[in-house]
């Protein structure tokens, strides 16, 4: 299980008029924790988004609306697992963000070759874009390079292929549910360390007394289960017999 800590920036500017001028989005993510294969590295990064009222454009890809392409790189820092879409979970928030202004134009997407080094590379770069609505355009007939095509970002198609994997929990409640972790952790450890106490503090009688101590053993293993078989045989005689002199079975 990997714990990424998201904090999600907004801010914007109004017109005279209370009309967005401009607005952006920018989502900061960083990893809680390692993995023993990466315990020492880094994993944060970001991806952030823009919309520009006066060029009725959003941009999926940067927080600048200039009408230039912009590219998102999903190689994640710090050894993030590929396969966890924590891609397709940010990019999903910053897609349904955009579609706040569904007439505004979707600022072209730029398809590096240095993206596509392998096919796996490729395909998981081309596959991401268009699974939120994005159709694509190549430069070159093996997908490696070229950038989308015009859309309004009504069009986008927010993708939720996330949720299979991934459980997004506000900060105060896993803060809270760490700490009951932490809680049960402790008075696991609390009652561990009675035992251990307890454990020593029997090994140091039998150094102090070993010939009480081997007679305590004696007594435990041999004599007190004899003891407490025949007290229990002892009541079994005594109720047969209360029960013999009430029904009078003998006088």
């Amino acid at each position: 299980m990997h714990f990424i800590l998201v904090e999600r920036r907004l801010s914007f500017t109004r017109a005279e008029n209370g009309e967005v001028e401009q607005a952006r989005i920018e989502l900061r993510y960083a990893r809680i924790g390692g993995w023993e294969a990466d315990s020492r590295s880094e994993a944060k990064g970001s991806m952030s988004a823009g919309y520009s009222r006066r060029l009725n454009t959003v941009s999926l890809a940067k927080d600048k609306v200039d009408g230039t392409t912009g590219a998102v790189f999903l190689t994640m820092q710090g050894g993030i697992p590929r396969g966890v879409r924590i891609g397709t979970y940010l990019m999903n928030e910053i897609v349904v963000w955009a579609k706040h202004w569904p007439d505004a134009k979707v600022q072209h997407i730029a398809l590096v070759p240095g993206q596509a080094v392998d096919d796996d590379d490729r395909q998981t770069r081309n596959a991401f874009w268009r699974k939120f609505g994005l159709t694509l355009h190549f430069d070159d007939a093996d997908e490696r390079g070229g950038h989308s095509l015009p859309m309004k970002a009504s069009e986008l198609t927010p993708c939720r292929t996330w949720t299979a994997n991934i459980a997004v929990i506000p900060l105060l409640k896993f803060a809270a549910q760490q700490q009951a972790a932490w809680n049960i952790e402790r008075q696991r450890n609390d009652r561990l360390n009675n035992h251990a106490q307890a454990s020593e503090a029997e090994r140091q009688a039998q150094r102090r007394h070993p010939f009480l101590w081997a007679w305590k053993v004696f007594y435990q293993t041999r004599i007190e289960p004899f003891l407490g078989r025949f007290f229990a045989l002892a009541l079994l005689a005594g109720l047969t017999y209360g029960l013999g002199r009430s029904l009078s079975w003998w006088g």
